[in-house]
């Protein structure tokens, strides 16, 4: 899992990656949003897979379609470990 936010509409979204171990080339990333009681993924592109053991930033490996929806849809900052905790406490509900 990657960043958790809450969206303009008011629902939690996390952006996630999925690495395939039989293509270390390439993974996919994406962004889910919590909808009606389930996630739901609002979009997912293939991205390059980064070196192990390398250093990046929160969110460098995503590719551009994914950040432009996080962009689209955050309103604030991405939660921290706390507000996440207080999230999935409250089962994703806002």
């Amino acid at each position: 899992m990657g960043v958790s936010i809450r969206a303009r509409a008011g629902e939690y979204c996390r952006t996630f990656t999925l690495c395939e171990p039989a293509r270390r080339d390439s993974r996919l990333a994406g962004l889910a949003c919590r909808e009606h009681g389930t996630w739901q993924v609002d979009v997912l592109a293939l991205g390059k897979a980064r070196a192990p053991g390398s250093y990046r930033m929160a969110g460098s490996e995503l590719p551009k379609a994914v950040l432009q929806a996080l962009e689209d849809k955050i309103v604030g900052e991405p939660r921290d470990a706390a507000g996440e905790a207080a999230a999935r406490e409250q089962r994703w509900q806002p």
